[in-house]
């Protein structure tokens, strides 16, 4: 570990190490990423005794590999952005809070899916690629739209516009 880059754990005056620590080491080569893998693998299992997951250890291109959700791009300039695991996750949440049969009011549909995206936006707005987030806007704004319409009936009479029997246009 002579010639790699230098981390330093430490467990003094009451700082403990969290279970699970997770850190990411850049190199330029592949070569050079084999070297500090297996390095730094032998320093943490030998000198801290701590455990290594093997599967979760890898030599990749950065825009190849997730983080704690988010990934690189991997076009000029790297920015980060929201992996794919992530956004299913995120977008099977909503499908079920927006479930059209789900028996609730939209009030509270509204309130329960506004605390999952609050913490969501939250946790990857620091996110550089900001189309993600306007393609999932603009959807689930078109699922609470589904979820007021359900109970309107037929497809006819959601025109706006349209002159009913109960009473004068919308319009």
């Amino acid at each position: 570990m002579s010639r790699e880059v230098h981390l330093r754990f430490r467990e003094s005056a009451g700082v403990k190490l969290p279970r699970t620590t997770r850190r990411n080491i850049y190199v330029k080569s592949v070569r050079a990423g084999q070297r500090v893998l297996a390095s730094v693998t032998r320093f943490l299992t030998c000198r801290l005794k701590l455990a290594v997951n093997a599967a979760k250890s890898a030599v990749d291109r950065p825009w190849r590999l997730t983080f704690l959700g988010l990934a690189c791009t991997g076009h000029w300039p790297n920015r980060g952005r929201v992996s794919e695991k992530a956004l299913q996750a995120c977008t099977q949440e909503v499908r079920r809070k927006t479930c059209r049969t789900r028996g609730v009011s939209l009030a509270r549909g509204v309130g329960d899916l506004r605390r999952h995206l609050d913490g969501w936006y939250a946790y990857f707005g620091v996110a550089e690629a900001p189309s993600i987030f306007k393609e999932l806007d603009s959807w689930i704004r078109r699922r609470l739209r589904c979820y007021l319409w359900k109970p309107w009936g037929r497809r006819h009479s959601r025109r706006i516009g349209v002159r009913t029997s109960l009473g004068p246009s919308l319009c």
